[in-house]
């Protein structure tokens, strides 16, 4: 199904050293939720930021968000937001989220999510103590 949304890239140019595929992982799994939840003709943006205290990805965007007892489920194994009956009608094993918490755990990094400015959600994972080229 084509959703013509529009996905931007912005922020600083960084290498993180690591294992490709675990990185590779994390942000495919982050960047296909928010392609999931996004409506058509939505809106993602990538952003890469770099500064003193690490390298953060975050991903924004303008679907229908989550509430703050979603957000706390949400790394649970198995839980979908709107269970299978969610109004993206996208399907899923509810795993991508409680698979990057575990792949975040292993570099040491931290995850937060927010309510985005674009109307959906934000998801900022913050590298630090990890070497950049």
């Amino acid at each position: 199904m084509e959703k013509n949304q529009t996905i931007s890239l912005e922020g600083d140019d960084f290498v993180i050293n690591g294992d490709e595929f675990t990185l590779t992982t994390l942000i495919a799994n982050l960047l296909s939720n928010a392609i999931k939840y996004t409506p058509n003709n939505g809106q993602i943006i990538i952003k890469l930021v770099s500064s003193n205290n690490g390298f953060s990805w975050q991903i924004d965007d303008s679907g229908a968000g989550m509430t703050e007892e979603q957000k706390e489920r949400i790394f649970n194994r198995f839980y979908r937001v709107g269970g299978d009956q969610h109004p993206s009608g996208e399907q899923g094993a509810g795993l991508g989220m409680a698979i990057v918490q575990h792949i975040i755990a292993i570099y040491g990094a931290s995850i937060h999510l927010a309510n985005s400015p674009l109307g959906g959600l934000t998801v900022k994972v913050t590298f630090t103590g990890v070497k950049s080229d």
